[in-house]
């Protein structure tokens, strides 16, 4: 009898492995949860390709080794070699990711994780023919995308793209004016968070020679917005610009809104725009311009600022003037 029972399983499990294997990619059959006997392993992520927003890469997992047979999003096993992608984000987007196999007949997973372990996998897809995840990923981590075959023999072709929309955008606080006749004031204060944009306002400054400015470049067409900021003797300010997505910002410091030249502090680095200036003297007041390059460089941020100085209602030595017809000097 114990034979007879043995037999029977042993039958049994080849005639569902042999069903498995040839089964054709068209016919819908049942993934079995079998992965559990596999051995775990961690993906090889040291050669991994570089890929972001916008990515449309062509790739093979052919002659690709199979070091992981499973992952934690999905509960069946994968026989084929793995290609993996290093993804990273300068911004929180909702993602797509798209597989498309060069040949149907070619069973290819699409699995996304956040770190090299098969149990980090945050979502996969496995039907038959084109795969997709979409998904909301945050900025600054560095997420893996993986093809994989679900069987030995599924090898092929195949196309990745990556596609990003922007998500949510932040609440705006203390939004910065048009121009320096209406700064906005940025009161004392220890590493405070505030949040703005540029969208819809006008281009009120422009640098015309980069040799003589304060960032090193020359800023044209870009909207702008300004904030006051009111510093007596020996008073620090530091600032810190963060951009929201991809647009060109840059960061002014200046003394006098009629000559960009009186900029004492500025930064045009790339996604965060750092200065820092102490004053000496009388009481003053600073303007400080988030600006844009070009006429489409505009979008959201975020200003983290510490000063010890005033508040911009005090008397200051400086003031305001406007900045109306003001551009056609520095052209």
């Amino acid at each position: 009898m114990r034979l007879i029972t043995k037999l029977t399983l042993v039958l049994g499990i080849f005639t569902l492995m042999t069903s498995l294997a040839l089964a054709h990619p068209g016919e819908v059959i049942q993934k079995v949860d079998y992965c559990s006997g596999f051995n775990k392993a961690l993906l090889d992520c040291t050669g991994a390709a570089q890929i972001t927003c916008g990515s449309v890469v062509d790739g093979t997992n052919v002659g690709a080794a199979n070091v992981v047979e499973y992952y934690s999003c999905l509960s069946w096993g994968f026989a084929a070699g793995e290609v993996i992608y290093e993804l990273t984000l300068d911004a929180d987007y909702e993602v797509t990711i798209y597989l498309v196999p060069a040949d149907n007949d070619d069973d290819l997973g699409l699995f996304l994780l956040n770190g090299c372990d098969e149990d980090q996998c945050l979502a996969g897809s496995d039907g038959y023919g084109d795969e997709e995840i979409v998904i909301s990923l945050a900025a600054n981590t560095t997420y893996y995308v993986v093809v994989d075959g679900y069987r030995a023999d599924d090898e092929g072709d195949y196309s990745l793209s990556i596609t990003c929309e922007a998500g949510p955008q932040p609440p705006v606080e203390l939004q910065g004016a048009e121009d320096c006749n209406d700064g906005i004031c940025l009161e004392p204060a220890v590493a405070r968070v505030i949040t703005g944009t540029t969208v819809g306002y006008a281009n009120d400054y422009d640098v015309a020679n980069a040799a003589s400015s304060c960032t090193g470049y020359g800023q044209t067409e870009g909207p702008d917005v300004v904030y006051e900021v009111g510093l007596s003797d020996g008073a620090t300010l530091v600032v810190d610009l963060e951009r929201d997505g991809y647009w060109d910002q840059a960061l002014y410091l200046v003394t006098d809104c009629l000559d960009m030249d009186s900029c004492v502090a500025g930064s045009d680095a790339g996604a965060v725009d750092h200065i820092e200036w102490t004053h000496f003297g009388p009481p003053m007041l600073y303007y400080l311009i988030v600006d844009g390059f070009g006429p489409t460089s505009e979008g959201t941020y975020t200003v983290t600022y510490t000063h010890d100085g005033l508040i911009c209602d005090n008397p200051v030595a400086t003031e305001k003037k406007s900045w109306g017809g003001v551009k056609a000097l520095y052209r």
